[in-house]
């Protein structure tokens, strides 16, 4: 596992586990077929890592290690999703996922 993961499957695992919660792992990137013989683009530039709802509200968690920190498409992103009324959070641990979201 990457350090990241190392928090986001973690997290995801404990936000999952929170009644009324609803997330799941968003993978983004450019993948090629199995064929190889196209690109395939998932998921919006800069998407939080775990995207859900809790309790009625729109959530995106972006998992971070100490030492990350957000790249300008996830600036993006997270201006665009605040403004549309959604939830952000930057998450260092599953502990740290669980206590923003459960305070909002």
């Amino acid at each position: 596992m990457t350090e990241t993961a190392d928090v986001t499957v973690p997290a995801l695992v404990a936000l999952t586990a929170l009644p009324g919660a609803m997330f799941w792992r968003q993978n983004t990137g450019t993948f090629r077929t199995m064929d190889g013989k196209r690109v395939v683009k998932v998921s919006a530039d800069g998407i939080a890592d775990i995207m859900g709802c809790y309790c009625g509200k729109a959530v995106a968690v972006e998992t971070k290690t100490e030492s990350g920190s957000l790249l300008p498409s996830q600036k993006r992103f997270r201006k665009a999703w605040l403004r549309s009324g959604g939830v952000y959070i930057i998450a260092l641990s599953a502990q740290s996922a669980v206590e923003q979201v459960t305070a909002l």
